[in-house]
């Protein structure tokens, strides 16, 4: 019986109230009690975050572009991700991979390894440069910018602030593609 139904009722007395007072009192504390023990079990039943995965996603790595800025005909002006289908298929690559992993939670570490595809010209004169550092364009910092916000498009994890540590280094190969590893985040 709520209360605001008992005061509404002037032929009820006032044993009948205190009881209900009573009533609600215990009725409160039983649904306080039980809300804390289902947080508790909720928070026992958490899986624990993976220690540590690793995610391959194939062709030419890609550094992050800005937003860009068109204006209609009627003059406003609209703002389009440029790379929205790339991110797309990126995207797809990782959550195959991340299968029915839970999300990383608490700082991670971040290992990765952009392969950049050979130039031509150095194909032909130098093939002996398969392994050796990129130091061209596109720049190391734009690349990461891209993998961090896939992953957290994804849902790896929740956002790129849980990064504590990144080791990240761009090198030629015959076969482009980008190595991530993610694992928790150890001194």
């Amino acid at each position: 019986m709520k209360l605001r139904y008992i005061f509404s009722d002037p032929s009820v007395s006032i044993e009948n109230i205190l009881s209900a007072l009573k009533f609600e009192r215990r009725e409160t504390y039983m649904e306080k009690t039980y809300s804390r023990s289902r947080d508790i079990k909720a928070l026992s039943n958490v899986e624990e975050s993976p220690e540590k995965l690793t995610y391959t996603i194939p062709g030419d790595p890609v550094p992050l572009a800005r937003c860009r800025v068109m204006r209609t005909k009627t003059g406003a002006l609209t703002f389009y991700d440029s790379q929205k289908n790339l991110k797309v298929c990126a995207g797809i690559y990782l959550q195959q991979q991340h299968d029915e992993n839970n999300q990383f939670s608490g700082p991670v570490s971040l290992d990765v390894t952009f392969y950049v595809y050979l130039p031509q010209h150095r194909r032909k004169t130098d093939p002996r440069c398969e392994g050796y550092p990129h130091s061209y364009k596109p720049d190391l910092s734009n690349l990461l910018k891209f993998i961090e916000d896939l992953i957290t498009d994804v849902e790896i994890w929740k956002d790129d602030c849980i990064i504590a540590h990144i080791n990240a280094r761009k090198i030629y190969s015959s076969n482009p593609r980008t190595v991530l590893t993610i694992e928790k985040y150890h001194e």
